[in-house]
């Protein structure tokens, strides 16, 4: 068990990464979902409503999803990252730019 927090050896580096390889391979999904909590902020609001609110989950909204507009921001919520549009629009950007951002 390595119970440095900062591995000094190259052998301790690659069984951490080898680790984490494994992790991301069983839990692709999971990893995904709090890269979206932790680095972009999704919101919604009533199509009649002034105020964006951060989204909860689809289970959490009065109604059903096709009357709200949703956007995309970053994390200092500073930068929209798209622009209000349908959930599947939204969506459909962020696992773009998931996908480049996790590209080699």
């Amino acid at each position: 068990m390595i119970t440095n927090p900062r591995p000094d050896s190259y052998s301790e580096r690659m069984h951490i990464r080898k680790l984490v390889s494994i992790l991301y391979a069983r839990f692709k999904y999971f990893f995904l979902f709090i890269l979206l909590v932790i680095y972009m902020v999704l919101q919604y609001k009533k199509k009649s409503s002034i105020r964006w609110k951060d989204y909860p989950g689809k289970s959490k909204i009065e109604g059903s999803v096709g009357g709200c507009y949703f956007r995309l921001l970053s994390e200092n919520r500073k930068k929209v990252l798209v622009e209000k549009g349908s959930y599947d629009k939204v969506m459909k950007r962020f696992r773009q730019i998931e996908f480049f951002k996790n590209h080699k």
